[in-house]
């Protein structure tokens, strides 16, 4: 059974099917292991479309290995759920709730702040990298000016 390598706790929440369901529990405890069992018995059961499933974590690496644990329990169907980070699902939903707003990220990030620094007349004067930095710290404390 595809529940078989889990605790009586983590059993129970992947069996859970009225409502949603709250799971805490420290680092290292099986979150992720419960997570994409669960997963698996939806797709396996037909309880839920690869296509509505979404599964969120905080970084690439444990979305990698949630994907292919998901892809190891419930086979190629689990292609096509979401797995991801919360950055990832968010910036999808922009994309396809917003085209016309471009997210800029990356190479053309760097490029886009580089001219805005020409512009402005302080390319010289400033450091890019700690700019950057800078301004991203501003927006973190939503500082307007």
């Amino acid at each position: 059974m595809i529940l078989e390598n889990l605790n009586e706790s983590q059993r129970a929440a992947a069996l859970h099917d009225d409502g949603p369901c709250l799971v805490l529990a420290g680092p290292g405890s099986g979150k992720t292991r419960l997570l994409t069992h669960r997963a698996a018995r939806l797709l396996r059961e037909k309880r839920c479309s690869p296509e509505n499933l979404l599964l969120v974590t905080f970084t690439k690496k444990a979305a990698e290995e949630m994907k292919n644990r998901l892809r190891a329990l419930a086979g190629n169907t689990a292609d096509a759920a979401f797995v991801g980070t919360f950055h990832s699902f968010c910036f999808s939903v922009l994309r396809e709730r917003s085209p016309q707003l471009d997210v800029v990220e990356g190479y053309k990030k760097k490029k886009l702040f580089r001219e805005a620094l020409a512009a402005a007349g302080v390319s010289d004067l400033l450091d890019l990298a700690e700019a950057m930095r800078d301004v991203g710290l501003l927006k973190n404390e939503l500082v307007t000016w």
